[in-house]
């Protein structure tokens, strides 16, 4: 298990690579994410205990999305099944994961409010907090991102334990810090872009009367519908150009 230092430039190929991984199987992509959504929101629900068991299990389900990623780009297909990736492989360690992920994720929301603070304010000064709040959340979050971008993958594809992963992934991303740098600028560009042209176009199709919070929420999803893929794509491309990936097990033969 030996991470690659990439090329800066292997970032923008990252989200080129993940459209034409999203190409391969546009539709499967699409279901695979629609169900995903349906399931966290199904999940979300349930008061605490729907999203304390939904991080639980969010490394595991990352690992289905990359086993979507390894047969769109090879075989072509996508199917819903492949979500359960993670519960299938060295499920333990998964769990590992998600129990460390949850510990981390709720000890970087408490920060962040503990930090941001809660005084009373006017409107400009609520909005200053909230922007503060959300930069704050996201320093503190990237270097969890960092040990989750490939743990899963290396828990389950690798066969190392789950604090072995962690580290492996976390220098993995910081050695390849320029690779990263212009892979978020790309995809920042692209999200962004891709938002315009949703809202330009709903703009000239959807009359003024209709452009309620309910079309825009339901534009919201339709965009991620269609986006959210291709990053899950990219993500996949990451990992194979960063990480070796084995080959997938051969799928029993029919006996003759």
């Amino acid at each position: 298990m030996q991470a690659r230092i990439v090329p800066a430039g292997n970032g923008v190929r990252w989200l080129l690579e993940g459209m034409r991984i999203f190409r391969a199987a546009p539709i499967g992509w699409m279901v695979l994410v629609l169900v995903y959504f349906l399931a966290m929101i199904l999940s979300l629900v349930i008061p605490v205990v729907g999203m304390v068991l939904w991080l639980l299990v969010t490394p595991a389900i990352s690992l289905g999305f990359m086993a979507a990623g390894r047969a769109a780009s090879t075989s072509g297909e996508v199917a819903v099944p492949m979500l359960l990736e993670g519960f299938r492989l060295n499920p333990r360690a998964q769990l590992a994961l998600g129990g460390i992920y949850l510990a981390l994720v709720l000890s970087v929301i408490s920060l962040t409010v503990f930090m941001a603070g809660q005084r009373p304010a006017v409107d400009t000064e609520h909005l200053e907090r909230s922007v503060n709040a959300l930069g704050l959340f996201a320093a503190l979050y990237s270097p969890v991102m960092m040990m989750f971008w490939y743990a899963p993958q290396l828990v389950s594809w690798h066969g190392a334990g789950a604090a072995k992963s962690l580290f492996y992934s976390f220098f993995a991303v910081l050695l390849n810090w320029r690779a990263f740098l212009a892979y978020g600028a790309v995809v920042a560009v692209f999200s962004l872009g891709a938002a315009g042209l949703a809202a330009t176009l709903a703009g000239l199709v959807l009359p003024d009367s209709a452009r309620s919070p309910q079309h825009l929420s339901a534009l919201s999803v339709a965009l991620a519908i269609a986006i959210y893929p291709i990053l899950l794509g990219s993500f996949y491309a990451s990992y194979r150009d960063v990480f070796a990936p084995p080959e997938p097990p051969p799928q029993p033969t029919a006996a003759a």
